[in-house]
């Protein structure tokens, strides 16, 4: 065996050089999450219990079936929904109120006395500079 001699010198060059890497990549990882929002006003369409108010109703996401295929074995195609966390179809009932229509962007939600129409994505622009 052949054994190299390094000064202290150099090891603690090294070990200096792999912490400054490691602590780097460390870093860059923490502050790249893919899925945070660009613009942080954004961020309101992740919907907790904590942060909704009482009785507000969040359409968070309109699930199709594949385009041609229903449970009946016709065309129609059969929409569901997200809202406020619970999985909902056509017909179902959520905080008092009865899924009359879901579409590709929109829910239609009807109680005794009003209704409700939740859009899944505003129309607002957002422009960058």
């Amino acid at each position: 065996m052949v054994f190299k001699v390094v000064s202290k010198k150099q090891v603690f060059s090294q070990l200096s050089l792999a912490l400054v890497i490691a602590s780097s990549c460390a870093v860059a990882n923490a502050s790249s999450d893919p899925t945070r929002p660009l613009v942080a006003g954004l961020a309101s369409a992740n919907v907790d219990s904590a942060t909704r108010k009482p009785g507000e109703l969040v359409l968070q996401s309109i699930i199709s079936p594949s385009a041609g295929t229903s449970p009946q074995g016709g065309s129609a195609v059969q929409h569901k929904a997200i809202i406020s966390g619970q999985l909902v179809s056509l017909g179902e009932q959520v905080d008092g109120y009865q899924v009359i229509d879901i579409s590709e962007r929109q829910v239609v939600l009807q109680s005794e006395d009003k209704s409700k129409e939740l859009v899944l994505f505003s129309r607002s622009v957002v422009t960058y500079k």
